[in-house]
């Protein structure tokens, strides 16, 4: 009987290993699935949040609403409530483009489509900055619509025509 016993201690040893594992793995994956449940609910809890700001009548928001919002900017620094991209599959806080602004929609729609992605420091590394205040260059429009048209960069060839 004893022998039994050690024989059939020996076979589940590796079985109840497995089963281990497999809780171990189980749990794992519950704990994942709840953070992308969360990350789900954020996200859309600012999708809701940049319809109602879309849904506006107004085609260009009233100029007093500037000195209303570069206070909420602030805040929103304050309490890291700004747009955030994935550049190069990192994610970028934009800190001058704070998400209750009226156009942090239209900025993160951008960037989503790879359109966008802010200034970049010397040494090509995100700075967090889109610059909404800043003059567009007609670089930058070529840039955009280029990128926006879906064309693949090698159908441009490498010499240069002008």
């Amino acid at each position: 009987m004893r022998k039994f016993v050690l024989m059939t201690g020996l076979v589940l040893l590796p079985i109840l290993a497995v089963a281990a594992d497999s809780l171990e793995y189980l749990i794992d994956d519950a704990e994942r699935f709840e953070e992308e449940l969360d990350r789900m609910e954020t996200e859309r809890e600012w999708d809701a949040s940049d319809a109602a700001d879309m849904e506006s009548a107004d085609l260009i928001p009233d100029p007093g609403l500037a000195t209303e919002d570069a206070g909420r900017a602030g805040e929103a620094l304050e309490k890291g409530m700004y747009v955030r991209i994935k550049i190069d599959g990192v994610p970028v806080d934009l800190t001058d483009v704070p998400k209750d602004t009226w156009f942090a929609p239209y900025v993160r729609s951008a960037a989503d489509a790879g359109i966008v992605s802010g200034y970049r420091g010397e040494n090509g590394l995100p700075l967090g900055l889109y610059g909404p205040a800043d003059p567009v260059t007609i670089e930058q429009v070529a840039k955009i619509a280029f990128i926006a048209s879906g064309t693949p960069i090698s159908d441009c060839g490498s010499e240069l025509l002008n």
